[in-house]
């Protein structure tokens, strides 16, 4: 048996992200659109918020603190997922077309894992009511935040015999 120890960011452990959504960001003339998180959204040209391979989340939580109207909107949801693989992989559909309250919110816990080795991109959909396009709406703000570890040695000789973890 051999022991190895994957580094964590070396004195960054366990990290938590937050990204916020307005009705500004929603764009698409389509009852749905998903939106790469970046890894800063203020900033024009940002990178995407990618986990480098090996890393995994921890918790997710989507709490809205206006409610998403406008446009003739009856509904509008959000999940969070990943690019290559399920829209909901990390959270499953939350109303954000609902009253605004403290104890109004969502919180996952990743007991999934991450479903793949390999770097992660993490993605936010929107998806409004038949009829109407996300683009619509006049309202709304959410946040979705993100407790991760991201692992800075996943390619460690003795961690997976071979050298590389894919």
């Amino acid at each position: 048996m051999t022991r190895s120890n994957l580094a964590t960011q070396f004195g960054q452990v366990a990290q938590f992200a937050s990204f916020q959504f307005t009705n500004a960001d929603l764009t698409a003339a389509a009852t749905t659109q998903t939106i790469t998180l970046l890894a800063n959204p203020a900033s024009s040209g940002s990178p995407n918020f990618t986990l480098p391979q090996g890393s995994f989340i921890l918790y997710t939580r989507v709490k809205h603190s206006v409610a998403f109207s406008g446009g003739g909107l009856t509904s509008m949801k959000i999940r969070v997922g990943k690019t290559g693989g399920a829209t909901n992989f990390f959270a499953p559909d939350f109303d954000v077309f609902q009253a605004v309250a403290d104890g109004t919110l969502g919180e996952f816990v990743n007991t999934q894992g991450m479903g793949q080795l390999s770097a992660v991109t993490v993605t936010v959909t929107f998806t409004s009511d038949a009829g109407h396009n996300v683009s619509v709406a006049t309202a709304g703000t959410v946040n979705v935040d993100i407790f991760y570890v991201p692992v800075s040695t996943p390619t460690f000789i003795g961690a997976y015999g071979s050298g590389q973890v894919l």
